[in-house]
């Protein structure tokens, strides 16, 4: 259970830096605008991906 903790903020933690690093190099407009979205989208999928995991292990228990 724990690696998967590990596991999961170990992603959240290289997706935030890589976001992070890449609105940097995007130019202000509608490009970064649909940057924002898409890194949002990422974000809330690798926030919801262990909760989901759990839900399912709670399921089949």
């Amino acid at each position: 259970m724990m690696d998967a903790v590990r596991s999961a903020l170990v992603a959240l933690l290289c997706a935030s830096l890589l976001r992070a690093a890449l609105e940097l190099l995007i130019p202000e407009g509608a490009v970064k605008r649909c940057a924002r979205f898409a890194f949002g989208l990422v974000m809330t999928a690798l926030l919801l991906e262990p909760v989901l995991a759990l839900l399912r292990l709670l399921g089949e228990g």
